[in-house]
């Protein structure tokens, strides 16, 4: 049987068929000012939220969205995007001193239409991920505090491309690669797939480390690192975007 190279660090079948396919980032990231470095220039307040850089970002600063006196108060930018084109987003999370926030992705300022989180309340920085196609020309990312008073929910770099057309890959058995040829790299997400699909992921080389990554949409034993080509971990998919692990095998 035979298997496919995947040469970046991520793995998305078909939302519709249950395929493997390849998918990869087309120019540059889309979002304005989506580190938050010093400013929040490129985000609007909506409902009066209060918008500031601070500390203690994922890197570097961080963009801290506060109530004022406003129910439900966000910060939200518009982005350009080509109908039947399909994106590629992530942005980490991390509560502030209040106690729930979320993400939401649409084709209004506040819509869901892409991608509604609901209620987060991770402690610590958490990684949100995601692919859409389409359907408007301006694409609402918005960051939403639920919190009742005036305390704060934190975001951090929110990034946002245009990616490739999928590329089917006829086989289940995938080899991975690190983004970039890198020593080590992270597997965190599979998108799509159908509920009984079997996968069995190994890395393309030795020199190449590819940690498979336990979290909400991969539900492992634990973090598994393929740290040499006879390496291997079998996934089954249990509903769309979300898979758990069938065996692993550390063979180096």
């Amino acid at each position: 049987m035979g298997h496919t190279n995947i040469g970046i660090r991520k793995v998305y079948p078909t939302m519709d068929t249950g395929k493997i396919h390849l998918i990869s980032n087309v120019g540059s990231d889309l979002v304005t000012n989506g580190g938050f470095d010093s400013v929040t220039t490129g985000w609007i307040p909506g409902n009066d939220a209060v918008l500031s850089s601070v500390a203690g970002g994922q890197s570097g600063n961080c963009l801290k969205v506060a109530r004022n006196v406003t129910a439900t108060p966000f910060a939200y930018q518009g982005v350009t995007t080509v109908v039947g084109k399909l994106y590629r987003w992530s942005v980490y999370f991390k509560k502030g001193d209040g106690s729930i926030g979320a993400i939401n992705i649409g084709t209004s300022p506040t819509g869901s239409e892409y991608f509604g989180s609901g209620a987060l309340a991770d402690v610590a920085w958490t990684k949100y991920t995601g692919v859409f196609k389409a359907t408007a020309t301006t694409v609402y990312i918005a960051f939403m505090n639920y919190d009742d008073d005036t305390k704060c929910e934190l975001f951090d770099t929110m990034t946002l491309f245009e990616v490739n057309s999928l590329i089917p890959v006829s086989h289940s058995s995938v080899v991975i690669d690190t983004e970039a040829a890198g020593a080590t790299d992270d597997l965190d997400t599979i998108y799509g797939g159908q509920p009984g699909q079997i996968i069995v992921l190994s890395s393309i080389a030795d020199a190449r480390d590819v940690v498979v990554k336990d979290g909400a949409g991969l539900l492992l034993q634990a973090d598994f690192t393929l740290g040499t080509i006879n390496d291997s971990i079998t996934l089954e998919c249990v509903s769309l975007n979300a898979w758990k692990e069938l065996s692993r095998a550390a063979n180096g």
